[in-house]
């Protein structure tokens, strides 16, 4: 399987640069790519433009996949030519406890199952968080240039709006793909 590790720097200004490099033990290429507008919508934007490759999956840097992430990810869409967007399963690691009432609210903050096992969630959900959301580079370029663009900014600073992933995950299946979810693709979610 080809695949590339490629890592967005959203104008940030610490030492993520550093810290990349001195992380990525890996024999795959890798590339650091500048996106100087904070968002990040316009960091996966980004991302969509530089990718060689046509499955793109976004993984934020809070996230840690799980080592069969590429091959669930190429399986998923090698096998099935009508899902246009799949979700993952995310389990979260807290970096201190969380209170009681947590566990009501973790799926606001992308934790917890997406469905129940590997399905079509089209029509039962609908949608499918933006962390380790995988999706088909050249049915979001055709959406572009049918006219597509978001009306949700997402995450930028300190402004914490949302949605943006599911606004894409209708935009797909208006273009007439289907939005799945996979449980074997599992990430972890630091909190």
């Amino acid at each position: 399987i080809n695949w590339e590790g490629l890592f967005i720097n959203n104008a940030s200004t610490d030492n993520t640069i550093e810290v990349i490099k001195s992380n990525w033990d890996s024999e795959i290429p890798m590339r650091i790519i500048t996106e100087n507008k904070k968002g990040l919508i316009n960091a996966r934007k980004k991302g969509l433009i530089e990718a060689k490759y046509n499955i793109v999956s976004f993984i934020d840097d809070d996230n840690w996949i799980e080592k069969n992430w590429i091959n669930e990810v190429y399986t998923t869409f090698n096998n099935n030519p009508e899902i246009g967007i799949c979700g993952s399963q995310n389990k979260a690691k807290y970096e201190t406890l969380p209170p009681d009432w947590f566990k009501w609210i973790e799926t606001s903050f992308a934790v917890g199952e997406q469905g129940t096992e590997f399905q079509d969630v089209t029509q039962s959900r609908g949608y499918v968080w933006g962390a380790g959301l995988s999706l088909r580079k050249d049915v979001y370029f055709s959406l572009i240039e049918n006219g597509f663009s978001f009306f949700l900014t997402g995450r930028s600073g300190k402004e914490l709006s949302a949605g943006e992933d599911t606004e894409l995950c209708y935009a797909f299946i208006l273009a007439g793909y289907q939005i799945w979810y996979n449980p074997q693709m599992k990430l972890t979610h630091y909190i």
